[in-house]
């Protein structure tokens, strides 16, 4: 991204730094394509006024308001990052209140690529290592799409595929909008289309290059390192985060569900696999992602920003209560705590963007895959894991069908923790509990080696545990609920003997295990690049 500056066309005269009267000026530059940066300056507003972004632009109501940004003074400016929602953008002022007059529009439109492809991502393929799923967002007006690619970084001898095309619509939401009246119901936009194409017959541990879109719009070269060889000496890496949301979104009425800290995780990964494309093998996010939580414009954001990782490496997600909990939700047992904390998106924009293995369309939001040497199998804590539930006997069985043999290390990820030293909400620590008497002789049966988890906006790191105390035979429990939304540090003193690291701020955790009997797992900082954290699972 970069600053540009808006060119008004007015007949055939160009302007650079249009002003409207009476004192917003906006520079920006061309047309919107993913994401990109505008200069708002304004004189002669009164404190507390608000400066509205609306896209598709105002049209006489507060309809199409994506967010307001609050002025803290009489004259100023600020730069927004904005996302191509498809649609173009404007601009408009309007008091506190937002049932007020907008006493002026900027007359000022900035236009976006309807056509071109943004928010890339990778995904794993349920069919194996030898398949990677790309998906992409565009237009409506986007006709037969596809993707190139190749071993050789100039796409030569491509191999080209056809994309398939798809949508959601408010209709979709309705089911859990409590009569029309959750925020992703009201506040619902056209998601465009969104494609996703399959590369087939990929080498192992290979460098490919690939591109996409249609005839009218491509997207710039991207590489990806395929998936390793299945082999129990196959070293093997992966990187692991939760509760993001972006950075980039600035809405000063809403803005508590902005992801101040994605950044820093983002940039700091994004050098490291720029740098070696093989840095982190493949990317799980357990949960909280976008926190659009009924603002579609953050999805947006966040889509476009995570294209950094998500398009040079896979991106497989965990389901979190931010994108599913809703009122009315089938698994609601009184010792709960799950509420509208979707705000109506009931895990719909989550399934449709993300394409996991999982048959959510089901509502089973679970599943298991293989990488390198590691078996990782993915639960749902916002669905019934109690004993004989569908989902408590789905784990049964694919935990024991791993061929240890093959894939020695087995990692649980689930949104919420089993342990953590630092609840905060009301009743967490109780559905943990639940989650422990439920699962926990699971994990043991079956010698799960390490469990992860989020939920908890900090990093904790447990000895091997069962029943609450450390065990030799028990897995290791890392809470990395660090990927960028504010840190909580509520923690229990004195610190329990089972919790061996804790600290309150932002990184990831990069797991390597090197053979069959030697698995390590590091907590690094954004800010610094430092290991703070690291233990070594032997066998």
């Amino acid at each position: 991204r970069s600053i540009l500056m808006l060119v008004w066309v007015l007949s055939t005269l160009f302007l650079q730094g249009v002003l409207c009267q009476p004192s917003l000026t906006v520079q920006f530059n061309g047309v919107l394509q993913d994401l990109g940066d505008v200069d708002l300056q304004w004189e002669g507003l009164t404190v507390g006024d608000m400066i509205g972004v609306f896209s598709p632009p105002y049209n006489g109501t507060f309809e199409n308001l994506l967010y307001g940004v609050q002025v803290p003074s009489a004259a100023g400016k600020i730069t927004l990052t904005l996302a191509n929602t498809r649609n173009p953008y404007s601009f408009a002022f309007y008091p506190p209140a937002k049932g007020g007059p907008v006493f002026y529009v900027c007359p000022v439109t900035i236009h976006a690529d309807e056509l071109y492809p943004a928010q890339g991502h990778l995904a794993l393929s349920k069919n194996g290592p030898s398949e990677m799923l790309a998906m992409w967002t565009t237009g409506h007006n986007n006709t037969s799409p596809f993707l190139d690619y190749s071993t050789n970084p100039d796409l030569t001898g491509a191999t080209r595929v056809s994309a398939k095309s798809y949508t959601y619509t408010a209709d979709d939401l309705a089911f859990c909008s409590l009569n029309g009246t959750t925020d992703a119901f009201i506040n619902f936009r056209d998601p465009g289309l969104l494609n996703v194409a399959t590369m087939t017959n990929l080498s192992p541990a290979t460098v490919y290059y690939y591109r996409f879109g249609s005839d009218g719009s491509l997207s710039k070269i991207f590489n990806f390192v395929s998936a390793p060889v299945e082999r129990a000496e196959t070293a093997t890496k992966m990187v692991v985060y939760g509760d993001m949301g972006t950075s980039l979104c600035q809405d000063t009425e809403d803005g508590s569900w902005c992801g101040p800290g994605s950044g820093c995780v983002i940039d700091y990964l994004e050098a490291a696999i720029s740098k070696n494309p093989e840095y982190f093998g493949h990317v799980l996010h357990i949960g909280d992602l976008s926190y659009a939580v009924g603002k579609p414009y953050r999805w947006d954001l966040w889509m476009n920003q995570i294209q950094k990782l998500a398009a040079k490496a896979p991106y497989m997600v965990t389901l979190g209560n931010h994108e599913f909990d809703y009122i009315g939700q089938s698994f609601h047992p009184s010792w709960s705590n799950y509420d509208n904390d979707s705000h109506g998106e009931c895990g719909v924009p989550t399934r449709e963007r993300f394409l996991m293995p999982w048959d959510a369309a089901s509502d089973k939001w679970w599943y298991s895959y293989n990488y390198g040497n590691i078996h990782v199998a993915v639960m749902s804590a916002e669905h019934d894991f109690t004993r004989n539930s569908e989902q408590w006997r789905w784990l049964v069985n694919d935990l024991q069908s791993v061929d240890r043999k093959v894939h020695p290390w087995i990692v649980l990820a689930s949104h919420r923790p089993f342990y953590s030293s630092g609840y905060s909400a009301n009743n967490d620590e109780e559905v943990s509990t639940h989650i422990r008497d439920e699962l926990e002789d699971v994990l043991m049966k079956f010698s799960v080696d390490l469990v992860l988890a989020g939920h908890l906006h900090n990093y904790e790191r447990t000895c091997a545990m069962y029943r609450g105390e450390c065990s030799k035979k028990g897995p290791v429990h890392l809470i990395v609920g660090t990927g960028g939304k504010e840190i909580g540090d509520h923690w229990n003193y004195p610190q329990p003997e089972w919790s061996i690291f804790r600290a309150a701020t932002y990184g990831h955790v990069e797991i390597t295990s090197y053979n069959s009997t030697s698995l390590e797992a590091k907590w690094v900082g954004c800010r610094d690049g430092v290991v703070h954290d690291s233990v070594v699972i032997t066998k």
